[in-house]
Formats: structure tokens, sequence, C-alpha cells
């Protein structure tokens, strides 16, 4: 089962919060899952798959309270999910045409 995961802390209300992706494809379809993990109270939350997949070896980095992951799907693409909100995995960056460089965030 290749997967990624992810890990730290609401910054509103400071609880801690782990994410599991895992992205299993049989047969031509895919079924991947998105999990999060209160560790507060123990609970899974089922969250809406990303747009595609992750990496296996890609790490996660945290900043101001959201979990990102750097992914390459036609483009580099920052995938992010805020653990307050928990609203679903976006793309923090638009797809950029084919004949342009990559973007980085500094």
């Amino acid at each position: 089962m290749p997967g990624t995961m992810g890990f730290d802390r609401d910054k509103v209300m400071g609880l801690y919060k782990v994410v599991m992706m895992c992205f299993y494809h049989v047969e031509e379809e895919e079924d991947d899952e998105c999990e999060l993990l209160d560790v507060a109270t123990g609970e899974w939350r089922t969250l809406s798959p990303p747009p595609y997949p992750v990496e296996v070896d890609r790490k996660s980095v945290c900043v101001n309270g959201s979990i990102c992951w750097l992914t390459v799907h036609q483009d580099y693409q920052i995938l992010a999910l805020n653990l307050h909100t928990q609203e679903d995995l976006v793309p923090l960056l638009p797809e950029s045409e084919a004949d342009e460089k990559p973007r980085c965030l500094v």
C-alpha cells in the first residue's frame, strides 16, 4: 500500500494531527484514500483524496498550520491541507504552460 504521511499542529486549536494518504492502482482504476487523525481524540476522519498522487518518498513540510507536499503532476505543484479547516487537499501553484520554467516558493 504505497502512501505518504504528514504530522503537524492545528495552529488555531493547538491540536496535533496526522494525515495519511494511500494510493491504490488496481486494474486501471484508482482508489486513493486520505485520512486525518486527531491525536487528542484518537478519531480518524476520511477526507477527499488528493487530485493526484503524491510520490511515496516525498516528505511533507509544515507551514502556518498546513501540511504541504511537493508533487510533480505535469508540472511542479504544492498540495496543501489546512489542519484547522480540514478542507480538501488543494494545489497552491497554478498549472503552468509546458514551455515555462517550474516556479519556486521561497
